[in-house]
């Protein structure tokens, strides 16, 4: 595993310590002196400060390394579209976008450096090609850019709101309005460090919404995304009084348990954007899972 250091001055089992929270200091002691901890290609000592933009490589075990290359082989991952600038992927259920920790599991970009080429790394070396992000259990569309100039010039795209990002969700509650926007500020939860709320001092978020079926205590809506805070549809879902289906974090336990979702009802499923070279017009759309359509089918008919 190879990390790109974005700290200074700390000591490297320090810094290792808390990076790798399931190990041990003594561990990583060990691991540094057996040579598996590597600085810019070269071993160092416990006691070595890192330096911003060193280069940190964990040697895994082999078995490790060649266990998550058999099951890349056997995971499916869709490209909806692809040139020799970039590609767009329908992201499934229950991948993770990245990790900066050693994980058991493939994270999709492990996959995407399994499954392309040629990828940017221009948002560092753990997150090669990934322009924009989805939560885990979100799933649909994603824009993957294959070399910087073209990944600098889609965040440029990103900070323009030049990317029409559209998604459908299921929420509890009727929907009392056909359409409407939601301008609250976003900021991480002080108290719980894993969740965000809506708060004065937070940053600004904008979505709006369209309704497309009212049923029976919920309702399927079409929702863009006008600015890309950390989980801003399901915090201002929530917010109005209508959260997510199956979201762990705003949705609510007691509702959780009747419908044994594994996660929530969010999925990307439109992007409209200038390509970055070509110039010409981007339009790619790809329907929810069939999680997604089954919980809408039983809202449908209770």
């Amino acid at each position: 595993m190879i990390i790109q250091i974005k700290e200074y001055a700390t000591r490297i089992d320090v810094y290792l310590t808390k990076i790798l929270g399931e190990k041990s200091r003594s561990s990583i002691v060990q691991s540094i002196e057996e040579g598996k901890i590597l600085i810019n290609g070269k071993r160092v000592k416990k006691n070595y400060k890192i330096h911003f933009g060193d280069i940190l490589e964990i040697i895994e075990e082999r078995e490790n390394i060649l266990d998550l290359k058999e099951k890349m082989k056997d995971m499916f991952l869709e490209i909806v579209y692809e040139d020799e600038f970039l590609a767009i992927v329908n992201k499934p259920r229950g991948l993770l976008m990245y990790s900066v920790k050693p994980v058991k599991e493939v994270t999709l970009a492990q996959l995407l450096k399994y499954k392309f080429k040629k990828l940017s790394n221009f948002a560092g070396i753990h997150r090669e090609g990934i322009v924009h992000r989805l939560d885990r259990n979100t799933t649909g569309l994603l824009i993957i850019a294959k070399d910087n100039e073209v990944h600098k010039l889609l965040m440029d795209k990103m900070f323009n709101k030049e990317i029409e990002k559209y998604y459908l969700t299921i929420v509890r509650g009727v929907m009392k309005n056909s359409t409407g926007e939601i301008k609250l500020p976003i900021a991480r939860d002080q108290k719980k460090r894993w969740r965000m709320c809506i708060a004065q001092e937070g940053r600004e978020a904008w979505t709006k919404y369209e309704t497309i079926q009212r049923m029976r205590g919920s309702s399927f809506l079409k929702v863009q995304l006008l600015t890309g805070r950390t989980h801003q549809i399901r915090v201002h879902m929530e917010a109005v009084g209508h959260p997510i289906f199956g979201d762990p974090v705003y949705f609510g336990n007691k509702f959780d348990e009747k419908w044994k979702l594994p996660g929530q009802m969010l999925h990307c499923n439109l992007l409209k954007f200038t390509h970055p070279i070509s110039l010409r017009k981007i339009v790619v759309e790809r329907e929810p899972d069939e999680l997604f359509k089954n919980l809408l089918e039983r809202l449908e008919q209770q």
